[in-house]
């Protein structure tokens, strides 16, 4: 007997079935994933702001790029002879006005925009913070919310500094960055109630 062949019944073939990809799921939802994301990453950046910023930098490798190729077709025995041949010719490095493309020039360029830029960062990460429209080192009273990190909840464990601000007298509270040196001084002059409205208050809290 002949080995029977199961067939297509409508086309007498033999039955196969191709899987179709989804275009939610494999290689497709990747690339879109990737796309969303190129696509997001391009609406945060600023192009005209970035360009504005990176201009001097521009500016600076093609000054550069041009005194390096000055410096690379100046005869001199020394650095020095060199550097002061440059500075009596500089305007000879312009009067080709487009950069020599040169490798070495290029990388003069490259690497004294690059220094311009890290130092341009270096400063601009240690300089002073201002807080825009207020002036610098300016003040503001302090508020309930200010003063309750130091002040302890048992009453009695407090130094009385106001009627309402209190400094907890533990040396160690939980978080240390509350902890405040326990000296109190209190000037005013005779009769300013030195006594009566700060130490007398006080007796009863430091006597339980």
């Amino acid at each position: 007997m002949g080995k029977r062949v199961k067939t297509d019944s409508k086309h007498g073939k033999q039955a196969s079935r191709k899987k179709v990809p989804s275009e939610q799921t494999g290689g497709s939802a990747w690339g879109k994933k990737v796309s969303e994301w190129f696509a997001g990453q391009k609406q945060k950046i600023d192009v005209k702001k970035m360009v504005i910023l990176n201009i001097p930098y521009v500016i600076f490798f093609y000054l550069s790029e041009k005194v390096a190729w000055l410096y690379r077709h100046c005869i001199g025995d020394s650095i020095v002879e060199k550097l002061g041949v440059v500075f009596l010719n500089f305007n000879l490095a312009f009067q080709n006005p487009f950069p020599s493309f040169h490798i070495y020039d290029i990388a003069a360029g490259i690497t004294c925009a690059v220094a311009l830029k890290l130092f341009v960062y270096y400063k601009g990460k240690n300089a002073k913070k201002y807080r825009q429209g207020v002036e610098y080192g300016s003040a503001r009273w302090g508020t309930a919310k200010d003063i309750e990190p130091f002040i302890d909840p048992v009453f009695e464990k407090n130094i009385i500094l106001t009627q309402t601000e209190r400094l907890t007298m533990n040396s160690r509270p939980k978080q240390p960055k509350y902890a405040r040196n326990k000296n109190v001084i209190v000037i005013g002059g005779s009769g300013s109630g030195k006594t009566r409205f700060w130490l007398k208050p006080s007796a009863p809290v430091r006597a339980v």
